[in-house]
């Protein structure tokens, strides 16, 4: 840096900081409303249901080096949204089956949405 730079006066901005269940958010509002308002009930459900009382186990590391968008593998390949005979990772790992009932559910505000994919009732 230059010999007038002044490191002080080029301070990083402070966050406002929510933690739950390991969990770490950060906003750069200066005064957001509290975590477990701003998911709103139905969301802080399905939030809870996956991060509380378990203990993350690393199973394994995949990497892939794709010259593209960060969001093309996650959003084109392993949502439940995509039709399960042209990605067969959902359906190989039992995670989508055609008998399962799934839904789009919003919050009361329509500013958080969750897929959910029940558990299919059927045996194979």
């Amino acid at each position: 840096m230059p010999a007038d730079f002044r490191l002080e006066e080029h301070g990083l901005q402070r966050l406002s900081v929510a933690r739950r269940h390991g969990v770490v958010f950060a906003s750069f509002s200066p005064a957001p409303e509290p975590f477990d308002r701003y998911l709103g009930e139905t969301m802080l459900g399905y939030f809870d249901r996956v991060f509380a009382g378990r203990e993350l186990v690393v199973l394994g590391y995949l990497r892939q080096r794709i010259p593209s968008n960060w969001k093309l593998m996650f959003e084109n390949i392993k949502d439940p949204y995509h039709a399960s005979l042209l990605h067969v990772f959902l359906v190989t790992f039992g995670l989508f089956r055609l008998d399962q009932q799934s839904a789009i559910e919003m919050d009361t505000t329509g500013r958080h949405g969750v897929l959910v994919s029940r558990r299919a009732t059927a045996r194979e």
